[in-house]
């Protein structure tokens, strides 16, 4: 039986083989670029913003889709879960690689947004379950200035290195933290994906190194 725990015997963070023409992608995301809002909303004095790509309507808006939805249940007495934001945005339609990386696992993802750090914007160290089952996991697409030593992002007391526009599977259960210390903004995606079988399937047949 397929559990949370079944993804990441490959490790923590496992680059598999698919992945987005990086330059392509940003030129699509320009059109985008009076769309993007506060990341938790709870948190404005973090410097951080989204942009949804799968959300609860299929709109370009603030909301609990870009937000801490425990946060946003607790405070709007709602009781959104990950598998409630399943409509593809404008941003999914009209980024080409976008579509063309997603298209063949979208029955199987759901929330899911671009993240944007300027200078200065970080997570603080968090976990982003903690169950003992989990019923989403994340996959993560590094776009643009990921690495250090003007970025960092760390599981534990490890930092992790990436190639922009891969996806990687990372276990994001574990204690993180990011920080973005350059000049220049951060850009990842963030996918939310189900912990199923067809998604197991998708990861070890894709896995960059077999």
């Amino acid at each position: 039986m397929v559990d949370y725990n079944s993804f990441f015997q490959f490790g923590d963070q496992t680059m598999l083989t698919t992945s987005v023409k990086v330059s392509r992608l940003l030129e699509d995301l320009k059109q985008f670029d009076d769309d993007w809002y506060q990341y938790n909303e709870f948190k404005p004095y973090i410097n951080r913003q989204g942009l949804c790509i799968l959300n609860e309507d299929g709109i370009n808006k603030p909301g609990p889709a870009i937000s801490s939805l425990g946060e946003w249940n607790n405070a709007n007495g709602t009781n959104w879960t990950e598998e409630d934001f399943i409509v593809p945005t404008p941003v999914y339609h009209k980024c080409v690689d976008l579509k063309y990386l997603l298209e063949p696992i979208l029955p199987y993802i759901n929330r899911t947004h671009f993240l944007r750090l300027p200078p200065g914007g970080f997570f603080p160290t968090h976990r982003d379950s903690r169950v003992v089952s989990p019923d989403t996991f994340r996959l993560i697409v590094p776009i643009q200035n990921t690495t250090p030593p003007w970025f960092r992002f760390m599981i534990e007391d490890r930092t992790l290195y990436w190639n922009n526009g891969s996806v990687y599977l990372t276990n994001t259960t574990k204690e993180h933290m990011l920080f973005n210390g350059g000049t220049k903004d951060s850009l990842w995606i963030v996918i939310n994906a189900l912990v199923c079988e067809e998604m197991f399937n998708y990861v070890s047949n894709n896995l960059a190194i077999r």
